[in-house]
């Protein structure tokens, strides 16, 4: 254990010194073997299977002489084997071990192919495997990391949000919002494929509860669409594959009054497989927040103005959704697939405040209530026609994606003057916005996988993403009787096309990519005047270079070239009132911003235990960030601008650390260095800032059906163009119970013990300055029940759906 901690200690200073100084054991000596190769793959399927361990023995005295993991094609190499006799063992998790007897080496032989070697499943092995074996809570591998659902209790009964609060790269702000590593520009995929919702709408509309594990992929490749320059995240959810009917059902209440209820009801028979799911819930949060807002005077910092703000806001979610799919299996190497899903979504934000408004000694009271109400009715159809050939991994992919949104936005704010004692005098002001939205999006898409040699791969794909939307935005002061009216037709239309090739040089698994883009953009204003086109052709360039070491330790270098594109909302140039104090203006001069992506990973597996190092780099031209400005009343109005770059540049430590076989940790820190350079309003900026948060979780089995969870972490304070946000931090715990034979599993939680959670910072701007500090009123407790009946067994939807490389 104290040489784990002195190489998490020491890890990026002898990168160099292990990457010249590696030997194998058997080099040591001089001695000059052979090698030994193979693919480990599902008998049934045929799929190659990644992660599935290869172990080498003597015949004499069945001493290990060496072993490794299969790599994402399933393939192993084993080097440098002394003449002699073997026999080889491969292994999966829930598979009967598969033994290859009589290897024989000798000295003229370079490589030895032993071929295919098929594992059949084993389900009284996986039903035994369910009381005795024990995932780690986040699995790191050198080009992801994932999250096994069922270890974060914390998230029993919550979304993909709660599950993602555990990683260490993500953040979520008070309204549910994510970032991962720090941006909010990432893609969020369902087995693999596109949702129809924001990135952060989806992880909040998906029940933890139908999750079996979530990747987290910070540098994907040329195979993945260009836009979001944080990465992918790609949600696995559960299905039944077992032969007959079987089901699970998932309730969960809270202390703030809400409610989750979900049903997945599965019958497979032969070559049919029939799904049908729903879930029902409402989300309530409350919380409270304290803010100030003054104008000051340009040359002597005078405050002429100043508004302190104390309010209390409510926000409360409620969504139905259903869907049905089937997959036929026309032959073992042809599979349909259909999935059809509706969801109805409100939601509304209830805000009261109390706002003095101060100029010099004289003060004005006024009690502000503002409803916001947003509803969207989604309908979404998938298709996915998967075909398989002879050759392990050989296979082709054709899917189409329909989505059908109908949005609808409502803001309704009244303002009332009162005197020092908040009590009413007169109705001053009442204003509605209002947002129509229809928004239909269709992608189709092809991908091709060829493996030419045994070390060599090729993936190409080709794709067309057509998005179009008709909006119109309206506000109205009722007190005033102005009017603004505002609509738009905005379509984008992205074709690309893509390879990658995978082959191993030099004992390095080396895989190359480049995506093109081509990107038809059309935004026509009502007006008649205003049209924003973009045609544009862009490449898309990635690396991936990996090198297996010394005992279960591998390095990685990637590079990715990224995009983050302006949407309509973003570039549409009307003035939208917001609140008594701030607004927001689009703007149509913004242009994507480019984004260059590196990273060297290391990954060390040691028994039960492991420890994972990231370091990155990301340098982002024109960077698009949201820029505040005051006018004379001290109002501010946000809009997006381009600075002229930002960079981020950090390390990500992470250890799974099994102390007994009862206790488990798992552990990370995070520091990184954050600048932006740029002009804003005519004045040039360049801010750093060096952050740094820490995650720890400790799990222990206090009965083979009893577990207590608890976690904690800490986020540094960060900064933004114009101000910084400061830390927060919180302690959440759990216990789980399992009941007849784990079919019943209760879970009692424990979010923001301690009421420790907030949220708070400041902006600066040329004349004003803005502070604010919000928190929730108190900590939420959860009470989960889940039952499972005919042994419903968690496995991936979809052909291919185990996870994504890199």
């Amino acid at each position: 254990m104290k040489n784990q901690k002195f190489i998490l200690a020491g890890l990026f200073f002898f990168t160099l010194t292990i990457l010249q100084g590696h030997t194998d054991l058997h080099a040591s000596v001089g001695a000059q073997g052979s090698d030994i190769k193979g693919l480990v793959a599902d008998e049934t399927s045929k799929k190659p299977m990644e992660y599935a361990t290869v172990a080498l023995y003597h015949s004499v005295d069945s001493i290990l002489i060496t072993g490794v993991v299969t790599d994402n094609a399933g393939r192993f190499y084993l080097e440098n084997i002394l003449a002699g006799t073997y026999y080889l063992v491969a292994d999966f998790l829930g598979y009967r071990k598969q033994t290859i007897p009589d290897i024989k080496v000798g000295l003229s032989q370079k490589t030895i192919d032993l071929g295919t070697i098929g594992l059949i499943a084993d389900i009284t092995q996986m039903e035994a495997i369910e009381i005795t074996a024990r995932k780690e809570a986040i699995e790191h591998h050198i080009d992801k990391d994932v999250i096994n659902v069922d270890r974060q209790l914390n998230a029993a009964g919550g979304s993909a949000v709660e599950v993602l609060e555990n990683h260490p790269s993500v953040d979520v702000d008070m309204d549910g919002n994510v970032t991962l590593r720090g941006n909010a520009n990432f893609q969020v995929l369902i087995n693999g494929k596109p949702t129809a919702l924001d990135a952060s709408q989806a992880l909040q509309q998906m029940p933890a509860s139908n999750l079996k594990k979530v990747e987290v992929i910070t540098n994907p490749s040329a195979k993945y669409d260009a836009d979001g320059s944080a990465g992918i995240i790609n949600l696995i959810t559960n299905n039944n594959e077992k032969n007959g009917f079987s089901g699970l059902m998932n309730g969960a209440i809270y202390s703030n009054d809400s409610y989750r209820g979900d049903l997945s009801l599965g019958y497979a028979h032969r070559k049919l497989s029939l799904t049908l799911e729903g879930n029902i819930n409402q989300d309530r949060s409350r919380y409270y927040e304290y803010e100030t807002s003054q104008r000051t005077h340009d040359i002597h910092d005078q405050v002429i103005n100043q508004f302190i703000t104390v309010g209390s806001n409510q926000h409360v979610g409620k969504l139905k959704q259903i869907g049905i799919g089937i997959d036929y299996s026309m032959n073992d190497k042809n599979k349909l697939s259909l999935f059809a899903k509706r969801g109805q979504f409100e939601y509304q934000f209830l805000l009261n405040e109390k706002l003095v408004e101060s100029i010099g000694n004289d003060h004005s009271y006024f009690l502000i209530g503002d409803v916001i109400s947003n509803n969207r009715n989604v309908t979404s159809i998938h298709f996915t026609d998967f075909q398989s050939f002879d050759t392990a991994g050989h296979q082709l992919e054709i899917s189409a994606n329909y989505f059908f949104i109908d949005y609808d936005r409502k803001n309704l704010q009244d303002q009332f003057n009162t005197d020092s004692s908040w009590n009413p005098e007169m109705l001053s002001a009442e204003i509605e916005n209002g947002q129509l939205q229809t928004i239909k999006r269709l992608r189709i898409k092809a991908d091709y996988v060829k493996p030419i040699t045994e070390k060599t791969k090729l993936e190409a794909g080709l794709q067309a993403r057509l998005d179009q939307r008709d909006a119109r935005f309206l506000v109205a002061s009722f007190s005033s009787g102005d009017l603004s009216d505002n609509s738009y037709l905005y379509h984008r239309n992205i074709y690309a096309a893509y390879y990658t090739l995978q082959s191993t040089w030099h004992k390095i698994d080396v895989k190359g990519g480049l995506r093109a883009e081509y990107v038809d953009r059309q935004m026509t204003i009502a007006d008649g005047n205003t049209t924003l086109s973009l045609e544009k052709l862009q490449l898309f360039p990635s690396i991936y270079l990996t090198k297996k070491l010394l005992r279960d330790q591998q390095i990685q270098f990637n590079y990715s070239r990224k995009i983050v594109r302006p949407d309509d909302f973003q570039l549409n140039p009307f003035f939208y009132y917001t609140s008594r104090t701030n607004n927001w203006k689009g703007n149509p001069d913004i242009r994507p911003s480019s984004v260059n992506s590196f990273e060297f990973n290391y990954i060390n597996n040691f028994g039960n235990s492991s420890l994972t190092a990231k370091t990155y780099f990301r340098k982002t031209g024109d960077a698009i960030q949201n820029i505040l400005q005051g006018n004379e009343q001290g109002v501010t109005t946000g809009s997006m601008h381009n600075l002229d770059q930002a960079t981020d540049l950090g390390i990500e430590i992470s250890g799974d650390i099994e102390v007994s076989s009862w206790w488990n940790i798992n552990t990370s820190f995070i520091f990184y260095r954050n600048s932006l350079q740029g002009i804003i309003l005519e004045e040039y900026i360049d801010r750093t800032a060096h952050i740094w948060r820490s995650r720890l979780q400790t799990t222990f089995d206090l009965h083979k059906n009893t577990t207590l969870q608890l976690t904690g972490f800490y986020n540094g304070p960060s900064i933004r163009p114009q101000g910084k946000n400061v830390a927060a931090y919180a302690i959440n715990g759990s216990l789980r119970q399992r009941l007849l034979n784990k079919k019943l599993i209760l879970t009692l939680s424990a979010n923001n013990l301690f009421n420790l959670r907030r949220f708070g910072g400041n902006t600066i701007g040329e004349n004003f300055v803005r502070e604010w500090d919000t928190r929730l009123k108190f900590p939420v407790y959860t009470f989960n029940i889940s039952y499972k009946f005919n042994n419903f067994s968690k496995k991936d939807r979809e052909e291919g759906a185990e996870g994504l490389g890199f």
